[in-house]
């Protein structure tokens, strides 16, 4: 890039890099300590991971984060064995909110599913299936948020959105049971049965004892 920019005449060789990146990780280690400190200590944290290509091998960029800081970091691996190696996640114990990777129920702390993700998985389910339950989940997530938001809601109101998500997710079975053969897989029945299998951390934003983080009012049911 620089050689490019420079127009050739900037020409700088693969060791001069790799020296600039050793020297800059010795100065910044304090403050990613830091940084990890706080993560450690926090109420909530956020984890998600994204596949890049290096050399075309497949590796994985890691975030964890709340509402100040983040943590950036790359391994070769996805799951909890890359997460063990940055210390946080093993002594970590408040809320922890990703997109159902299953290795980080590892970690003994308390775990939420991002509802965000799932909104995006329901309206592709809504649109590209047509499935009536889905278009209605989004809509009972919508308005649980609205009624949690800023405010402490009723264990009263906390079952009756209970009771509501299971009514949804039997309205699915029973749309799925009309509409595909006995044998039917598709994506829009995982994930049916997954937003039955983890109720409780879908709907954790609800309870005001074990999650309302107000450290996170401004992010969208659990981004």
């Amino acid at each position: 890039m620089i050689n490019e920019i420079s127009g050739g005449l900037v020409k700088l060789s693969e060791g001069t890099i790799s020296k600039w990146n050793r020297d800059l990780a010795k100065l910044i280690a304090p403050s990613v300590e830091g940084i990890k400190k706080k993560l450690l200590f926090s109420e909530v944290l956020h984890k998600d991971e994204t596949g890049v290509w290096v050399n075309k091998k497949l590796r994985w960029f890691h975030v964890l984060s709340n509402a100040e800081y983040s943590l950036f970091y790359a391994s070769q691996k996805r799951g909890k064995d890359a997460d063990i190696q940055e210390t946080v996640l093993p002594a970590f114990k408040g809320v922890l909110i990703h997109d159902h990777l299953r290795s980080l129920y590892h970690f003994t702390c308390s775990h939420a599913e991002c509802n965000a993700h799932i909104l995006r998985y329901l309206k592709g389910v809504a649109e590209n299936k047509k499935r009536r339950w889905a278009q209605k989940m989004i809509e009972l997530l919508m308005r649980a948020k609205a009624a949690v938001d800023g405010k402490k809601i009723q264990d009263a109101e906390i079952l009756d959105f209970h009771r509501q998500y299971d009514d949804v997710l039997q309205d699915g079975e029973f749309e799925t049971a009309q509409s595909e053969n006995p044998e039917y897989k598709g994506a829009d029945l995982t994930l049916l049965r997954r937003l039955k299998e983890y109720k409780t951390q879908h709907l954790l934003f609800l309870s005001d004892k074990t999650s309302r983080l107000t450290t996170i009012k401004r992010n969208a049911i659990y981004v």
